[in-house]
């Protein structure tokens, strides 16, 4: 059927049993008496009935027999509820991702209606249908290691649409081969960065640096629902990538986050997802987090400056130990108050430097 000259696509599902059920009442058969009819138990007429019961060539011909109608009408009939299901299916699997989001960020169009989201949404994951979907993005989120303070606030499909999209913009960046010990020693070297207050100016050198050595760094924002400060992951392959949200806006999460995913890379299983939020309160007891936490902060605070962990600084001996060993202040006050040193007040937080969102452009506050 067509409306206007475009095929007629409801977002509903009517199976084949309903259609049986009105030439039951109009010709006042009962289900027992077609049961018998058509030679199906009762359990399996009433999945006929409900939908849950295809119709073969041999059923068409038996109900066709009893009640009339075509083989050719009755198998068409239950492959256009099968079609009007898969539709119905993706109709509200697209609407459970975040799409508003998706647009202004500028991952996908505005949809003008509910079947170009769904196609929207299948071509912004590059696949064909939800089972494709599920059988890729579904089983990967199922596999994922989360790390995340609040599951409640984990939204699987927002999550996924920014693994996505993170997974695509890793894959346009050109980098030379994966080479692990190049990697391992540039991270020390990368410290010099966080006293770059700007991310406009720091970021791009992160890219290259990490790029240089076969890593593919992404700063992508994350939509509502997605709680990850950072991911790693290998897009193929010796094909690693690391992505950041920046999620909590600050220089001393930015970059913990950082050399947490790098740990990742360098420590763990090729094959696993990593989706990290790294709210220092947790308290860790997954021992690849524990690994991958001990090995940042190690990478990230020189050994001669770790002695300052066990004291009680002020806010000068901060900045000079931050300027003697080459990073910025505020990852140290972040390191310190993990390693409960200092609290997390003001006074110490005032050292942290602060950025925000700009449309898709990480700025400094």
């Amino acid at each position: 059927m067509t409306v206007e000259g475009q095929e007629f696509a409801p977002r509903w599902a009517s199976p084949p049993g309903e259609t049986i059920q009105d030439v039951l009442e109009q010709r006042g058969l009962s289900q027992v008496a077609f049961a018998k009819a058509i030679g199906l138990p009762l359990p399996r007429l009433t999945g006929l009935l409900s939908g849950g019961e295809m119709i073969s060539i041999d059923l068409a011909r038996r109900i066709a027999d009893s009640i009339g109608g075509s083989v050719e009408f009755w198998l068409a009939r239950d492959g256009q509820y099968r079609d009007d299901l898969a539709r119905v299916d993706a109709d509200r699997w697209a609407r459970s991702m975040p799409t508003a989001q998706m647009a202004a960020f500028g991952w996908i169009g505005s949809p003008v209606d509910w079947k170009e989201r769904i196609a929207s949404c299948l071509g912004f994951f590059d696949v064909s249908n939800v089972s494709e979907w599920r059988n890729t993005y579904g089983v990967i989120l199922e596999r994922a290691k989360f790390r995340v303070s609040d599951r409640g606030r984990l939204d699987v499909n927002a999550t996924a649409a920014w693994l996505r999209k993170a997974e695509a913009d890793a894959t346009q960046l050109s980098c030379a081969p994966w080479d692990r010990q190049a990697f391992r020693e540039l991270l020390p070297e990368l410290r010099r960065l966080t006293r770059v207050g700007d991310p406009r100016r720091f970021v791009p050198s992160l890219v290259a640096d990490c790029a240089a050595v076969g890593v593919a760094v992404v700063l992508l924002r994350a939509p509502s629902g997605c709680p990850a400060s950072g991911v790693a992951r290998y897009v193929q392959p010796a094909r690693p990538h690391i992505a950041l949200s920046a999620r909590y806006l600050s220089d001393d999460h930015f970059w913990f986050s950082f050399f947490h995913e790098a740990a990742h890379l360098l420590l763990h299983d090729a094959h696993s997802v990593y989706v990290d939020d790294l709210d220092w309160h947790d308290t860790v007891t997954n021992v690849e987090e524990r690994e991958a936490d001990d090995l940042a902060t190690s990478l990230l605070v020189p050994m001669h400056a770790r002695e300052l962990l066990q004291g009680r600084p002020t806010p000068t001996q901060i900045h000079k130990l931050a300027r003697e060993t080459g990073i910025s202040s505020g990852v140290l006050v972040g390191q310190l108050q993990h390693a409960g040193a200092i609290g997390f007040d003001s006074v110490f937080n005032r050292l942290k430097r602060r950025y925000r969102w700009v449309g898709t452009s990480l700025e400094k506050a």
